[in-house]
């Protein structure tokens, strides 16, 4: 039996590792978008961007 409640444990902690760390993931992903119509990169390298959003 403490074998199992052991493995138990250590699964609901990876599984709660897993989800913290794609949650911060999201939101780090979220932050790094840029909003519609802000334009940032200004000179060159915004026509990049724009570009690069655009086709896809």
């Amino acid at each position: 039996m403490a074998v199992t409640a052991a493995t138990a444990r250590t699964t609901a902690k990876l599984v709660l590792l897993v989800v913290v760390l794609m949650h911060a993931s999201g939101v780090l992903a979220a932050a790094a978008r840029s909003l519609s119509g802000e334009e940032w990169l200004t000179d060159g390298g915004g026509v990049v961007v724009r570009e690069a959003r655009r086709n896809f």
